[in-house]
């Protein structure tokens, strides 16, 4: 039998079962090898239940808890309801209710006890019923698409990347085992403020190509650099060889003017669109990199002007883009068939990648 991780103290049961044992001639070390524990813990546990007469440990000085079972039962209800809670918000919500202040520590030792546990909110984008619905139509299509399909597929998209480091991920307190539910997720917007605009290409080999764009992304502005630095680009890898493009639906991506340029592209540069369905960037493995690239990017700390972090922006891709490095792209792209897999077993919801 093993005590329990992090206990600071034996059970009345523990402590007579090591008083019976010591009391038939066993040794503190022979005991305490049987319940995994130190021998000063057996020694002080025998010889204080011998001086108290009683197994119970002895009452401490100190202010009760505060954490009372109806403050609990109503952190609970709204943990059912669906309102998750950080233990500030928790803290803030018993002091408005019950006028009680409770410190942070106190607030976390109860619910550990009562079978809560931390959680990262994840970061995923709001997924629609309609949106589900095509999400599993697209897996079910490509699900038994092998490497030799998806090495033909080039993945691009638009990324923002903040002077400032991002703030940290909100933790939230929910019952151990609780599966990823998307009442679990935190909703993302796709750009925020004080940031530098960048799109990006890539293939199983690395970043195909990168660049840098001004204000919103217009389709005039797309369609520049789908010349520039997609199809020229993708020609000098592919060769004459057929390729897929892949683009998610962003306005600047279904514009009229974009379409129409894409089918002159097309036929130009023998390449096809991929149809990919709307809210789904954990489908992209493009969207993996670029977290790498912003863990990169925040480690180094806030850049001065916008400027210096362009410039760390291209000292990172070029890292990341080394011939050593080209393993991570070939493991993003093999993940596409468990990723159809993951979709299609969520019926749509959002996937852990």
């Amino acid at each position: 039998m093993t005590r329990t991780k992090g206990a600071r103290e034996y059970s009345v049961e523990e402590r007579m079962q090591m008083l019976k044992l010591r009391q038939k001639g066993l040794t503190y070390a022979k005991i305490a090898a049987m319940f995994h524990v130190p021998r000063s813990g057996v020694f002080y546990a025998v010889t204080n239940t011998l001086k108290r007469n009683s197994p119970c440990s002895a009452k401490r000085s100190g202010a009760p808890i505060k954490f009372t079972n109806a403050m609990f039962h109503d952190i609970d209800m709204q943990e059912k309801r669906g309102r998750h809670m950080s233990l500030e918000e928790m803290k803030q919500h018993i002091q408005d209710m019950y006028s009680v202040r409770l410190s942070l520590s106190t607030i976390a030792q109860v619910l550990r006890k009562k079978g809560f546990f931390p959680y990262h909110l994840t970061m995923k984008p709001l997924v629609t019923e309609e949106q589900r619905k095509k999400r599993v139509k697209f897996a079910r299509q490509y699900r038994h698409e092998d490497d030799t399909f998806w090495e033909n597929v080039v993945f691009t998209d638009e990324t923002s990347i903040d002077r400032v480091l991002p703030s940290r991920k909100r933790v939230v307190w929910l019952r151990k085992g609780n599966p990823l539910l998307e009442a679990h997720t935190k909703p993302t917007a796709k750009f925020g403020g004080g940031h530098v605009s960048l799109w990006m290409a890539i293939t199983r080999h690395g970043v195909l190509d990168y660049t840098f764009y001004e204000n919103d992304l217009s389709s005039k502005t797309y369609v520049k650099i789908l010349k520039k630095n997609l199809v020229k680009k993708s020609h000098d890898h592919f060769g004459d060889k057929p390729w897929i493009f892949q683009q998610d639906n962003d306005p600047a991506h279904t514009a009229v003017n974009t379409h129409d340029a894409l089918d002159h592209l097309e036929a130009c540069f023998n390449f096809s669109t991929m149809q990919w369905p709307s809210g789904s960037p954990d489908l992209s493995p493009i969207e993996n990199y670029f977290g790498v690239l912003k863990k990169e990017l925040s480690d180094m700390g806030p850049a001065k002007t916008l400027d210096e972090l362009r410039d760390r922006i291209d000292e990172k891709i070029e890292i990341l883009n080394r011939e050593e490095n080209k393993w991570y792209f070939q493991n993003l792209y093999n993940s596409m068939p468990h990723r159809m897999q993951a979709v299609i077993a969520a019926k749509g919801g959002p996937i852990p990648y």
